[in-house]
């Protein structure tokens, strides 16, 4: 008996065929809508004087040596502070701007348009930051010691002083709760380059923790909602616990960092320096895990964090990804992007040379 064949209708491979590519579209619908989509721009400004940006609260902050001014999303003027500063720096969390002459003695602390206090150090400042509370952190310089870090309250007490004569300070950052405070510190002592993060427990006026980074400086701290620390080097990313403890670290196994954004209460973003004049973007969680990966056939300027939208700054281009690195959305501009910030999911300002653009990808 002879065996029938059998035979694949012609229709039947067609259908299957539709299918996969259906199923591959679907896979890869981030990237076809980038393909496809352009961006909205919703407000642009051009000027002369050095600015510098930050976003609060979906609003964008810009700073220069005459003041304060908040723009809405919509690039709508919400209030302007004037203020002259030679030398001006900001930090913003919450609703709080704290606003210091970096080399200067004075610092001034807004609730949006409104002053709620100001401090005058006895020397230099060298950095600062605000909780979303309204309490800071200032550094300065002091006459025989190699810094001094005073914590004010939020109705502009200074309730804590501390004199370092052994280490210097790099950054600092202050807990949410406002009962300890955190400094990145270099130890001139080692014989090569270590740094520690020193948690200080301010009531009790005590050093709580330390830890110590052999090899390697910290020069970014970020305090977490509940209560731990994220630290960058130039060779890790660490989390640390209230004790001074570690609790996870990422190493970059010899990858140069070119840009990054530690969230807050939220994932970060770091952005290495490939082999072939290309970029690789990682997004890792709240305890350190990878979480998503994009590699970019350009050189990252900038990336930021909200939620879970990341934004990445290519050259003439804004990359919009999902926090697995799947790209949602992809434009091109007409500026050359040094800084990027997210103001929400659907609003991103990009900071080029001597302008800025509010758009929507």
């Amino acid at each position: 008996m002879r065996k029938k064949k059998n035979k694949i209708e012609p229709s039947l491979v067609i259908f299957i065929i539709v299918v996969l590519l259906g199923a591959l579209a679907y896979q890869n619908r981030g990237l076809l809508r980038a393909n496809l989509e352009s961006s909205k721009q919703v407000f642009a400004y051009e000027s002369t004087s050095q600015l510098s940006f930050d976003a609060s609260k979906g609003n964008l902050l810009a700073l220069d040596s005459d003041g304060l001014i908040c723009l809405s999303e919509e690039g709508r003027k919400k209030w302007n502070i004037v203020h002259q500063i030679s030398n001006p720096r900001m930090n913003v969390s919450g609703g709080y701007s704290l606003v210091f002459d970096k080399g200067g003695k004075e610092v001034h602390c807004y609730l949006r348009n409104s002053k709620l206090w100001e401090h005058t150090t006895e020397q230099p400042i060298i950095t600062a930051k605000i909780n979303k509370n309204g309490c800071a952190v200032v550094v300065s310089h002091a006459a025989g010691y190699k810094a001094k870090v005073e914590v004010i309250a939020n109705e502009g007490e200074p309730i804590y002083e501390w004199l370092l004569s052994e280490y210097y300070v790099i950054d600092v950052d202050i807990s949410p709760n406002a009962k300890t405070f955190a400094a990145a510190v270099l130890r001139p002592d080692s014989a090569e380059v270590t740094s520690s993060v020193i948690v200080v427990d301010i009531d009790g006026e005590r050093i709580k923790g330390e830890m110590v980074f052999n090899g390697s400086l910290v020069f970014d701290i970020l305090y977490q909602k509940n209560g731990s620390i994220i630290a960058l080097s130039e060779d890790r990313l660490v989390g640390v616990s209230s004790k001074g403890e570690k609790l996870w670290d990422v190493n970059f196994e010899e990858r140069q960092l070119s840009s990054y954004k530690l969230g807050y209460d939220t994932g970060s973003v770091l952005a290495f320096l490939g082999s072939r004049n290309n970029s690789i973007v990682q997004i890792y969680g709240k305890k350190g895990q990878k979480i998503g990966e994009y590699i970019s056939d350009e050189k990252v300027n900038d990336v930021d964090i909200f939620d879970n939208t990341i934004a990445v700054a290519e050259k003439g281009c804004v990359v919009m990804l999902g926090q697995s690195g799947l790209v949602t959305v992809k434009t091109e501009q007409k500026h050359d992007i040094k800084q990027i910030m997210l103001l929400s999911r659907h609003r991103v300002a990009a900071v080029g040379n001597n302008n800025i653009e509010i758009i929507k990808p």
